[in-house]
Formats: structure tokens, sequence, C-alpha cells
């Protein structure tokens, strides 16, 4: 039996992988070890560091309502960027009636209607673009777009005494949530998609100045196209509802 004082004082595994996955918590580490002569020295700094990432470390994450997690970036072509965050917010309850009174209460809002809804996927597409004049007519030579998105989910921490069939009804629900989410995910990075091909066919102009006018609308246009992909998506999917996400 470990008393509950010992427990407390007993490293936290997970506080000390979230925080020496940090990499900037990583780098300074290393710098300061390589300073750092002394064995002994060395080992001293070491603790303090695992105690910091156990004690402290949880305490700054604390004074975030929504804690940033498994930030990704990576590739879809060379000339187009993607990266996609989520965004937790934290609900309480024992129950699957406060599960939802919580939801109801602390879910995100949409600013376009001003309702607020379980979980919501922002996506924000940005590009760039280089043209040269030949044979009198200004063209596209090169184009670039990165594809920014950021996906809000509720996270519940369930206690022991939670039952089993609550536990498993809100694991279902968050799982088809994601999949909803997953879906304006995939809408967002297809308007960089298309941004991005939209641009590099840009028909020639007869001045620069007129080709940025064109090749800004036309990218304006799809983004303005997938926009309303979004809204259509969630009407035939209810917002998740034929997908299973629903609670309770």
């Amino acid at each position: 039996m470990i008393s509950s004082s010992l427990r407390l004082a007993l490293p936290n595994l997970w506080n000390i992988h979230v925080c020496l996955r940090d990499s900037t918590v990583v780098q300074i580490t290393f710098l300061i070890m390589m300073k750092l002569k002394p064995f002994i020295l060395r080992v001293i700094f070491s603790i303090a560091v695992i105690l910091f990432c156990n004690q402290a470390f949880p305490l700054l994450l604390t004074q975030f309502d929504a804690v940033h997690f498994s930030p990704v970036s990576f590739a879809q072509s060379p000339n187009h960027q993607v990266s996609a965050q989520t965004v937790y917010y934290s609900i309480t309850g024992s129950t699957a009636n406060e599960l939802r009174s919580q939801l109801n209460q602390r879910g995100v809002i949409h600013p376009p209607n001003g309702e607020r809804y379980d979980a919501y996927t922002n996506w924000y597409v940005r590009w760039n673009y280089r043209y040269q004049t030949q044979a009198s007519r200004c063209r596209i030579s090169s184009a670039n777009v990165h594809t920014d998105v950021k996906i809000t989910l509720p996270r519940w921490t369930a206690s022991s005494s939670i039952s089993p069939a609550l536990k498993n009804k809100w694991n279902r629900y968050i799982q088809a949530l994601q999949v909803h989410e997953n879906g304006h995910k995939q809408n967002g990075i297809d308007a960089g998609k298309e941004v991005l091909r939209t641009l590099l066919s840009m028909s020639a102009y007869p001045t620069c100045a007129q080709l940025e006018v064109a090749a800004n609308a036309a990218a304006n246009q799809v983004i303005k196209n997938y926009s309303q992909r979004d809204i259509e998506y969630d009407r035939l999917t209810q917002h998740g509802v034929s997908q299973g996400a629903v609670f309770p």
C-alpha cells in the first residue's frame, strides 16, 4: 500500500515525457549538460530537470483552458504545405447528462451564427506566387500554398469510479466526432490543392497588375467554393449525426 503523500511524490512519467518531448526543453537541457564537467553535477542537474517536468511543467499547462496537442506539419506536394493541430477543451462530469450539459456550456462558438458546437474545425489557406513577363504578356512562373488546420475537440478524463458503459459510449462518440471533423479538415486540404492548381494554370495577361487581380480573385473563389462544401457536408451528415457523433 502506497500512502497518498508518497504517491504524489512519485514522478509522473507522462508529464516528464511531454515536457522532454518539447524541443526547446531538450535543447536547453543538452546545452547546460555540456557545460557541467563533473559527472555528479550532471546527475544533479538531470534530477532537477525531471522534478521540473513532473511538478512545474503541468502547472504551466493548466494555465490554459485549451491545450494544443500533437501539431503536425507535412507536405502535400513540394509547393503545398499543410500544418494541422488539435486543440482540446476540458469538460467534467460523472453521468451522461452532466457531460452533455458541459458540452453545451463549453463547446465551440461558431462566429457566423453564434451557435455552440461540441467540436469545430478551422482551416485557412494562404498563397503567394511569382510572375514574369514574356512577349509582352505576364504569367505566373511559380506558386506556393500553405494550409493551416485547427480541430477543436472536447476532452473528458474519466475517473476510476465511472462505469465502463459510460466510458465506452464516450469513446465511441469521440471517435465518430473525429471522423466528422476530419472531413472538414480534408476540405481545407483539398481547397489548398485547388488553389495551387488554379494559380499555376492561370492564363497570361497583358499586365502583371491585371494578372494579380485575376489570380487572387480566382483563388478566393476556390476558398468560397470549399467553404460552401463544408456547409453542404454538415447538412448531409447533420453535423456528424449520420456518422454516429451523437451523445448521449
